[in-house]
């Protein structure tokens, strides 16, 4: 709710009247310059590999653009293979700092006996070469995705489980989404 009414970035996608996805991001400053520091970022397991982190990712940076911020940046941790690829590979984001032991020790669920080493991932949104995860992308209207109670609904929390370099499965349905994030088939 925080994040929310101080202008940052809440949003949610939704299948079947349930949460499947969610991102908020923090307002920030990055290189000098106004940026989005996008904190967290998932989706549930049955729903990984069907484009919708894609989509909401490029949400985001929609939303990025329409608030005049010049980038967003994120971590992520280098040694889940999944999530570097889709970062460089299909975002097209540049890596800016390697930040060792950026979380300290943490003993929850995911991360317990994982060292917190993370990289930080960046998007210029001045940047106008095309990457493979931004090409042709409609830059819809977000306005609701923001500001005290247009859009603000705290998530419930949903315990996961981290896979080191394995591919998740693709749910039998795709889902739809909702809340300003357009679900098209093949993203």
């Amino acid at each position: 709710i925080a994040i929310c009414h101080t202008g940052g970035y809440v949003a949610g996608a939704f299948a079947d009247g349930s949460m499947v996805g969610a991102s908020i991001g923090m307002l920030a400053r990055h290189h000098g310059r106004s940026a989005l520091h996008s904190h967290v970022t998932g989706l549930v397991a049955d729903v990984r590999g069907t484009g919708l982190g894609r989509q909401i990712k490029l949400h985001q940076r929609a939303w990025a653009i329409e608030h005049d911020l010049a980038s967003i940046t994120w971590t992520f941790d280098p040694l889940v293979r999944r999530n570097a690829w889709f970062n460089i590979a299909v975002l097209g984001a540049t890596i800016d700092e390697y930040l060792p032991s950026f979380y300290g020790t943490m003993d929850d669920a995911i991360n317990a006996g994982d060292e917190s080493d993370r990289l930080l991932a960046a998007w210029d949104l001045d940047d106008t070469r095309p990457t493979h995860g931004t090409r042709d992308v409609d830059h819809h209207d977000t306005r609701g995705t923001r500001g005290p109670g247009r859009g603000c609904r705290q998530p419930g929390r949903r315990r996961g489980h981290r896979h080191r370099g394995r591919h998740a499965r693709r749910p039998a349905a795709r889902p739809e989404a909702r809340a300003g994030l357009p679900y098209r088939r093949g993203l």
